[in-house]
């Protein structure tokens, strides 16, 4: 089945993330009961840049910044973006307190990890998840005693 676009753009399908690059249509398979959600942006996004400020220490916050990284110019007044984030511990498993959808202004965002005092020490992983395109990054980050 061809589905008309409203207009020509990058288009993805949520949330598999299937990327159905620049056009004004998609060609797809539906199914009895099995809707299917479309985004359309004036850009491609291409990467999901991402550092934490300093490191990670037990009671205090750490600074997580984010940069959509996209063949076209992302506006600086637009709020329309979110990125999924999400926090493993040591042991593999997600720590859910962690958990967050971050709106994304005009391609830039941050947000502030609280590290608890009784966090184990050892490797963790931030992953960070764009919403519409479904482009994921991991950010490594290490508590040490």
């Amino acid at each position: 089945m061809s589905i008309e676009l409203p207009e020509k753009g990058y288009a993805y399908e949520m949330p598999s993330a299937n990327y159905h690059g620049m056009t004004d249509h998609v060609t797809t398979e539906l199914t009895t009961s099995r809707g299917k959600v479309f985004t359309v942006l004036p850009y491609r996004i291409n990467h999901i840049q991402a550092s934490l400020i300093g490191q990670a220490q037990r009671g205090k916050d750490l600074e997580l910044q984010i940069q959509l990284l996209a063949n076209g110019e992302i506006r600086k007044d637009e709020v329309t973006r979110s990125v999924r984030v999400t926090v493993t511990g040591p042991d593999k498993k997600e720590l859910v307190p962690f958990r967050r959808l971050l709106e994304i202004y005009g391609g830039k965002g941050s947000l502030l990890l609280p590290i608890a005092y009784n966090d184990p020490p050892g490797e963790y992983e931030v992953r960070l998840k764009d919403t519409a395109t479904g482009i994921t990054t991991v950010v490594p980050m290490a508590l040490t005693k």
